[in-house]
């Protein structure tokens, strides 16, 4: 498969670098393997941190009405590429529900995550956080 958006998401990904505002940290939650000696027992709990070159903004009326966003949300508009804090490796991550964003020093919930295109691989993510 070809990829044609592939440039785009550099293109994002440098003006992001350089637009970003603040410390944006998205916290991933996942399982180690289980050992092979006990396939039943769930591998130990773990968490990866993720820099992102992200731009935070409130929240505009016509984002809330008949939702459960309010008007003291925040949106990210973020790069698909991000850093891992660990060790500072670029990787391409797809935020999801489950992660948890942190804002300079401000722990959120994820509450949606809409990619830019709608089809296809993603050039920027909108990432809607609760106050």
């Amino acid at each position: 498969m070809v990829d044609n958006y592939g440039f785009i998401r550099r293109d994002v990904a440098a003006v992001m670098r350089d637009w970003a505002t603040g410390d944006v940290v998205l916290t991933r939650f996942t399982r180690a393997a289980a050992a092979t000696e006990t396939p039943w027992v769930p591998g130990e709990a773990m968490s990866v941190d993720y820099a992102l070159d992200a731009r935070a903004d409130g929240t505009i009326a016509v984002q809330v009405p008949g939702t459960t966003v309010q008007m003291t949300d925040l949106v990210l508009i973020a790069s698909p590429v991000a850093r891992r804090v660990s060790d500072g490796v670029e990787v391409e991550i797809v935020p999801v529900e489950a992660d948890r964003v942190t804002v300079d020093g401000v722990r959120h919930t994820v509450k949606r995550v809409e990619a830019l295109p709608a089809a296809g691989p993603p050039a920027l993510f909108k990432i809607h956080l609760a106050s």
